[in-house]
């Protein structure tokens, strides 16, 4: 149809396109013979990169997932038979393994693992997946690299069948049998299960629903394994560690194909960089409507880069997303446009879109996590466990006043003999991962680190003691060093792989953070640029006489900072929790001193505490329109409930004796002080400015005054009104005997008016 000749004020229609996700699609143009000829440039250069598997790698791949399979029904029918399940119900009972993730999809990479789900009937307990099921793959000859992760928030399966990686989920379900044909998509089948289950499927049952919703499944799939070989070699792949996973990026190129439904790979990759580089962040992705109006969770307020999964129960995918960790993807969203415009206009060929960007030409300063265990096997378990609590430090770091930008590096290295780690085995095992830092240049005092440094590691020493896997011989040990001394661990040909970054493209980005920013000193001193700090591993000394040079200060030690007892148990993180308690007061703490010059005059600052523990992605702004109340000391009782404008200058004060059988309506009108929850026999002496005696109450609670309350004046009125209608009645009979019970009642009345309940 010619649009061109439709009137202006006409919707066009397009016939034969269908409407894709919860809004009109931006363009259904057909593709040009140019966006063809570009589509073809581009699957050339996916295969350049050696990403697509051969026929041989796949029929690999589909005998590993048969023998699992086989060894699924198996380990459910010797359960069954353990549980006196009937003879005849033993061929019936099934057992299923189900493939999601990037396999399901279809976008799987060459040496990829694959995501599967092992599926039981309920007479199968969680217990025994990690149990019978884990000793009989430890007995399989084909098994290697076999660990089992199962406190993690979704319990997981971990090995090695024959050359191939497979994470295993367990799902079991409220049925009898688990026959070979069904089917994940029915909502009715998550009735009665547990958390753990549903979390599960999820994973299975987002693949499917993502499939449904796109126009193109052909398309989708390019288009996909074009953005996550993108984002992979500018090191923004990784849901562990705060950035985008397989899953929240192939929502967003799901997003992108409704859009735009008839266009090629090539300009879908085009409009998925335009549409994600203006999004409105925290405006949340969806591909559908939801299927239910649920309660509303008042954690979703403080989600940054909201991807909301498809099926249900929906969830948002990006729950690790940090504030540095959106601050890297939004700037390479701009990046990857600019390059993609380029590459439109015949100006740039594909193969610089997906050139790897070298992390560590991004900063000059970083902290290097060095993890050690004494062999493989309690190296692959305390590995993944550091990987997971990695986000934790990001998070910390973001809350220090003296840090811009922290980013970490989704790449584990093996670091170079010797670590400088003191052991007391020979041939540790290590595990390298690096941390980028952004500093804030405006901070002249020196940059201390070791609060959130030594938090780090006792939340892990911690969790292994929680978790039963704690062993002396477990250790992590964060390190401060410069560019320059990454060579102590990493070859110089890791350090130098990939073009550097374009440092304007990270200085254009804006990152709002909740930063305590101290403006320069009146004194006219100027701020020392952090270009030329000077680095100490150890804590300087306040005499040292540094205190015209910046300095990272960074100790900790590979212990937590009290010893744990071998039979103390680990229920609940006390310490860590004590310890994370005390982070908004040391960065106060710290704000004040690096506020003040050093000739000891205040400079002027813009104070912003940092945000809480339980919400670390809150933004400061969110509660700037709610200032604190005033609060004062008791010893001045007389401006307790007085604005700071109308304090008598002559602090005059009346002593007034008020004893309970003069409390009436009328002496509560007049100086509307509450009615003490004192015993009646005891006098209540307090002291009331004079200006205050009309229209304020002077409470004590505890060593605080509290703000004032006020009686109604309608509660007041009627109060007058029940009192007045008693008044003309004598003092015997009926009447009599109704005014003396409204009197008894008064002072709980009146206390209930006050806010105080006796």
């Amino acid at each position: 149809m010619n649009t061109n000749l439709l009137a202006p004020q006409q919707q066009p229609t397009y016939e034969g396109v269908a409407q894709f996700g919860v809004s009109q699609p931006i363009c259904v143009k057909p593709p040009t013979e140019k966006d063809i000829k570009l589509t073809r440039e581009l699957d050339e250069c996916l295969r350049a990169f050696n990403i697509f598997e051969n026929e041989e790698e796949l029929q690999i791949r589909l005998n590993v997932l048969r023998k699992v399979n086989s060894l699924v029904k198996s380990w459910v029918r010797k359960i069954s038979e353990q549980k006196k399940i009937p003879v005849e119900s033993l061929d019936t009972v099934g057992g299923k393994l189900f493939t999601c993730g990037s396999y399901r999809l279809g976008v799987h990479t060459r040496g990829g693992d694959i995501d599967s789900l092992c599926v039981a009937p309920r007479h199968v307990d969680r217990s025994d997946f990690f149990s019978s099921f884990y000793d009989m793959l430890k007995e399989d000859p084909n098994v290697s690299d076999l660990h089992a992760v199962e406190d993690a928030f979704v319990p997981i399966i971990k090995l090695r069948y024959n050359g191939i990686d497979l994470d295993m989920l367990f799902a079991r379900l409220a049925l009898k049998e688990v026959p070979d044909d069904l089917q994940l998509s029915n909502d009715n089948l998550l009735r009665n299960l547990d958390e753990k289950s549903i979390r599960s499927l999820n994973g299975c049952r987002v693949a499917d629903e993502i499939l449904r919703l796109i126009p193109s499944q052909k398309n989708f799939v390019l288009t996909l394994r074009a953005v996550k070989l993108w984002a992979k070699n500018h090191g923004i792949y990784s849901n562990v560690l705060g950035f985008l996973g397989g899953i929240s990026w192939a929502i967003l190129v799901a997003r992108t194909c409704q859009l735009y439904p008839c266009a090629a790979p090539a300009i879908l990759l085009e409009k998925f960089f335009l549409v994600f580089s203006t999004w409105e962040w925290p405006h949340p992705v969806f591909l559908k409507d939801t299927d239910s109006v649920q309660r509303p969770n008042i954690d979703n307020l403080f989600h940054l880069m909201p991807i909301i999964t498809p099926a249900f129960p929906e969830q948002n995918s990006t729950f690790n997303v940090t504030k540095s960790t959106r601050h890297v993807i939004t700037t390479a969203f701009q990046e990857g446009l600019q390059t993609m415009l380029e590459i439109v206009e015949g100006k740039a060929p594909f193969s610089k879109l997906f050139e790897e960007v070298n992390f560590f030409s991004r900063y000059r300063h970083f902290i290097a996590l060095i993890c050690t265990t004494e062999n493989e096997e309690d190296h692959l378990q305390f590995s993944s466990l550091v990987e997971s609590k990695i986000r934790h430090l990001v998070a910390s770091f973001e809350r220090n006043p003296c840090v811009n930008i922290c980013h970490i590096n989704p790449k584990q290295y093996k670091p170079q003999a010797p670590t400088d780690i003191e052991v007391t085995y020979e041939n540790p095992i290590c595990s390298l991962w690096t941390v980028g830092l952004d500093l804030n240049k405006q901070m002249k005092k020196n940059i201390d680190l070791t609060t959130e440094i030594q938090q780090f590691v006792d939340m892990i020493t911690n969790a292994t003691v929680q978790n039963g896997t704690y062993k002396p011989t477990k250790c992590v040990r964060p390190v401060y060093a410069r560019r320059n001394d990454l060579t102590k661990w990493l070859t110089k040909e890791e350090l130098l792989k990939g073009r550097p970054y374009a440092l304007n493209a990270r200085k254009s980005g804006n990152l709002q953070s909740p930063k305590v920013t101290a403006a320069a000193s009146t004194s006219g001193t100027e701020t020392k640029d952090i270009e030329s700090t000077s680095v100490s591993d150890s804590a300087i000394s306040s005499s040292s006489g540094l205190e015209s040079n910046s300095t990272v200060l960074l100790t900790s030690s590979s212990q937590p900072t009290t010893p744990i007892p071998e039979s103390q148990s680990m229920g609940d993180l006390t310490s860590v929790q004590a310890a994370a308690d005390s982070t908004t007061s040391l960065i106060a703490e710290f704000a004040d001193e690096n506020s003040r010059s050093q000739d000891g005059s205040v400079a002027s600052s813009s104070i912003t505490l940092g945000h809480s523990k339980t919400m670390p992605n809150l933004e400061a702004t969110a509660t700037a329109d709610r200032p604190p109340a005033t609060q004062l000391p008791l010893e001045h009782p007389e401006q307790a409930n007085v604005g700071l404008s109308s304090i008598p200058t002559n602090k005059q004060t009346v002593k007034r004796e008020i004893s309970p059988s003069q409390l009436s309506l009328e002496t509560l009108e007049q100086a509307n002080v509450s009615v003490p929850t004192v015993p009646f026999q005891q006098i209540v002496k307090c002291e009331i400015p004079t200006s205050a005696l009309n229209g304020f109450e002077t409470r004590k609670r505890k060593s605080w005054a509290s703000p004032p309350t006020v009686i109604p004046s309608a509660v007041l009125q009627a109060a007058r009104a029940a009192a007045e209608s008693t008044a003309g009645a004598g003092s015997d009979g009926p009447a009599a005997k109704k005014k003396n019970d409204v009197r008894k009642l008064s002072p709980s009345l009146m206390a209930t008016q006050n806010g105080t309940v006796a």
